[in-house]
Formats: structure tokens, C-alpha cells, sequence
């Protein structure tokens, strides 16, 4: 079997294709939810089937949905993931306040 330049385009989009689409999914969940969530409360609700992603997918969807005003900075909480090595992530709620 030959593989084709799409088949290899299709192979190595499709893994950051569902990891796009669980993120959204998770932050308009959090949106929707009218209570205070981070990064963290929209990673925790990605499934692991979705794969890891790459790293920069939440903080674009992060500045899209704050210029779109859908979601407002409300304050700052320490995160739950070590590897942030204690800098603070921000909070946020479901739009314009």
C-alpha cells in the first residue's frame, strides 16, 4: 500500500482534530456552567481518548472565547498540575461581566 501526501496529512491531523474538538466541547461545558473555572477544570473534562494535543489548543481557545467575550477574567487560583511549577493560572466565568 502507497500512502499518499493526504493520507499522511489526514494521519497526523486527525489525533489534534478530536483533542480540538473535546476542548471546545469542555470549555463551552464550563461556559455554559455559570461557576468559576481554570485551564485545569477544562483539561479535567477532556477524555484521555482524545489524545494530548498539542499544548498551544487551550490558551488559543482561551483568547478567542475572551475576545469573543464569551468567557471574563474573574481572578487567579494556584494550579493543580506540578508541572506549572506554581504559577498561577487565571480564573474565569461565562461572559461579559
Amino acid at each position: 500500500m502507497t500512502l499518499t501526501a493526504d493520507d499522511c496529512i489526514a494521519a497526523a491531523t486527525t489525533p489534534h482534530s478530536r483533542y480540538l474538538e473535546h476542548a471546545q466541547a469542555a470549555l463551552d461545558a464550563c461556559i455554559r456552567g455559570a461557576v468559576p473555572f481554570s485551564a485545569d477544570t477544562v483539561r479535567a473534562l477532556i477524555p484521555a481518548s482524545a489524545g494530548e494535543g498539542n499544548p498551544n489548543v487551550l490558551p488559543a481557545l482561551f483568547l478567542n472565547a475572551s475576545k469573543r467575550q464569551r468567557i471574563t477574567p474573574v481572578g487567579y487560583i494556584a494550579p493543580a498540575r506540578h508541572t506549572r511549577h506554581g504559577n498561577r493560572n487565571r480564573l474565569w466565568i461565562g461572559g461579559p461581566q
